[in-house]
This record gives structure tokens, sequence and C-alpha cells, in this order.
């Protein structure tokens, strides 16, 4: 009767259908062995709204894993507030937090791609997730959703159009991923020495050469960590921070509401620098300007008084420390780091004049690299209302009349 109802409002050629009849899912499952190079998609690889953030490698990975095939939209069902779809185009495998689908005779697979990322779908999605702390949504849910289905050449325009603003947001991402590569070697230069903001320095070539008036510290000597931690209550408003909420390299994504978690938090405040140390591999480091609480898999610090919040959060963004994260991380499914594990690092440290002028570069280059941040979500915006109109039929495209 809904379907109905919906479908009289649909411009000619248009029908109605059930999500389950213009797709399929794949659900052949195998278990990688340890030489197995397939490329390995988890939901860490995928970018909330896209893009495709990368991919590990099978052989590297324990348990079954979903086959996908190229072409395929991938869709993730764990946390779907997280808006975790993407279009691949190659083949591998992926988690089984992960719905992998094609379409049947009656869309194209760039039409699907563009429904699964719908709001319809999405809100399908978040509202039939069951779990507290890890809701997952199913396919069960989802087949049964209606779906606005133009004909197929239609679909075809649609996905076409979409695809164009996809690659204008692929080359902002270009754009932004060469900057972080100048902003990474940058920060190993400004951190070593090498291109101090000073008017002069010794170098006498040696590796362990310091310009002067720098020294070696241990990491543990120039930081803190934050110890409180309190249980939300349901009625808490303060921000919450997980590792979802942390790009890989930065920046914050957003944050979510504490009354909305369960189990213990750690209290953070303004300044502090957040360190994910669950998966360090992902590099997930960002300093915040304001207070809250955030996942126990992450370490919230602050600088005593030898070093500036600026240079300790650049400090943690290292190779060095990221380095020491990774090699000191335990567990194989869910590696962790600690802080006894870091706190001994050694770490260059400059006056803390210097250390000022070292985090002014640095942010000046975050900030230009958040304008390009800020250019990619409009171009995200105008996708999305493009999808809107597009998939609903109030635009139409290449339709004579």
């Amino acid at each position: 009767m809904t379907a109905r109802v919906k479908e009289t409002c649909l411009p000619d050629g248009w029908r109605m259908a059930r999500l389950g009849d213009v797709s399929f899912i794949r659900k052949t499952q195998i278990t990688p062995k340890h030489t197995d190079n397939l490329p390995y998609i988890g939901l860490e690889h995928i970018a909330s709204r896209g893009p495709l953030l990368g991919h590990g490698r099978a052989g590297d990975t324990r348990s079954a894993k979903v086959v996908f095939q190229s072409g395929d939209t991938l869709f993730g069902k764990l946390r779907p507030n997280l808006r975790k779809t993407v279009r691949v185009m190659f083949g591998g495998v992926c988690s089984t937090d992960i719905i992998a689908m094609f379409p049947s005779n009656q869309a194209t697979a760039g039409y699907l791609s563009a429904l699964m990322r719908s709001d319809s779908v999405q809100r399908r999605a978040i509202r039939t997730a069951t779990g507290t702390r890890m809701p997952r949504t199913s396919w069960p849910a989802l087949s049964g959703l209606p779906v606005p289905l133009p004909p197929l050449e239609e679909q075809q325009r649609i996905a076409k159009i979409l695809d164009s603003v996809d690659q204008a947001i692929e080359r902002t991402d270009a754009v932004i991923g060469a900057s972080e590569g100048l902003r990474d070697a940058l920060l190993h230069h400004l951190l070593s020495g090498e291109r101090s903001p000073r008017t002069s320095f010794r170098s006498s070539g040696a590796p362990t050469d310091l310009p002067d008036g720098w020294r070696m510290v241990r990491l543990g000597d120039v930081s803190f960590i934050r110890k409180t931690q309190i249980t939300p209550k349901h009625t808490d408003n303060l921000p919450y921070i997980g590792l979802e909420h942390i790009a890989s390299r930065g920046p914050l994504l957003g944050h979510g509401r504490a009354g909305d978690t369960r189990s213990a938090k750690v209290v953070f405040q303004s300044g502090d620098t957040l360190f994910g140390k669950l998966r360090p591999n992902l590099r997930k480091t960002v300093r915040v300007m304001f207070g809250g609480v955030c996942s126990t898999d992450i370490i919230a610090m602050f600088p005593s008084n030898q070093a500036t919040a600026g240079y300790l959060s650049a400090l943690m963004r290292s190779d060095s420390v990221q380095r020491r994260a990774i090699r000191t991380a335990t567990g194989t499914r869910m590696p962790r780091t600690s802080w006894p594990a870091l706190s001994g690092l050694p770490v260059p440290l400059p006056p803390l004049e210097e250390q000022q002028r070292i985090a002014k570069i640095l942010d000046s280059v975050d900030q230009a690299i958040e304008r390009t941040r800020a250019e990619r979500a409009a171009l995200v915006e105008l996708k999305e209302s493009l999808a809107a109109v597009l998939l609903s039929g109030r635009l139409r495209v290449g339709v004579g009349g």
C-alpha cells in the first residue's frame, strides 16, 4: 500500500521496487591464508560518506572474509550512522561487517551505489541497527525498503552526473593528500632541526646532532596523561570522541554525545592531544579545542612546563612516535599500544619560544588543509543535494518535453 501511494508521485516511467529486488549480496566467504595478497577492505579503510582511504592485505587478517568483485558497492552495517559506503573498482575480500552488493538486471551498478548512499537507505540502516555498544543493521532489515527505480537509461544518466561530482571530490582529495604529505615532510624537518625556524644552528652531519639549545628528553618528561574517568549519565550532553570521530592523520570528523555511550570514558580538556592507542597504524591523533570525554582506547595528553601544547601535538604526530606506537602494539586482532610503552621514547626538545614557532608553522599548513577540506565538504553537500532531487525524480536528466 505504501509503495503504491508513493508511486503516484513518481515521474512517468518510474516505479517503486524493493531494494532486495534490484540488488544481490555476496555470500561467498574465505579465510585468507598467510600468503594471500588479495586486497582487504575493513571499515577503517572507508571514510565516513566515502571515499575509500586505501586497503590492507588479506594475508595479514584473521577469520572469514567476504569476497567482493570489481564494481560492487560496499556498505558498512556496523555503526551505520557513520555512513561508510563506497563503490570499488577492483576485487578482493572485505570484513563481515560490510555488505558487498551488486545489481540485478533491473538496476545499474552506478545507480545502486547512489541508492545505498541515499538518505532513505541510510535512515533505514540507522533505524534498524541493533546492539548498544556496537549497533549493526542487516541485509534482511534493509532489503524490504521501497526505493525509486527509473528506466535503465535514466539510471545511467543519474549515475554519470553523481560520478562527475565524485571525480571533483577525488581531485580535492588528491590536493589534500599532497598537502598532508608536504606537512608530514615539514614536520620531520622541523622536529629534527633540519629546517628549524632559527637564525642559526649547528649541523655537523651526524644524525645525533641537534641545533644549539635543543636537547633530547623522554616523551614522558614533557607530557602527562589524563587519568580521570567517568561513566556518563543518560542525560549527559558532554561531547564524546571515539576513534571513529578521528580521521587517519587527522582531522577531527565530529563528535558524539556522552549520554549516548556506555562504560567509563576519559575526561579531556581544551588544548589536549588525543592519541589513538588501538590500531596505531591508523595514526589517529588530533588536538582538540574543547573539553569532553573520550574512549578509553584514546590517550588524552597535555604538556608539562617543558613543552607547549602545539609542540606536544606535533611530537605525537611525528614518525618516531608513530613507529614506536606500532612497534609496541600487542594483540593480533585488535593491536594496542600503551602509555608506558611510549613514555620512554627519546624526543627532541627545542626552547619554548622555538617550540611556539614550529607549532605556528605547522598550524598554518593545517589551516590551509582545513580550507581545502571545507571545499571538499561543500562538494559532498552538493552531491547529496543532487542525489536527493535526482533519485526522487524532482530533477530529470536527458528527458525531453
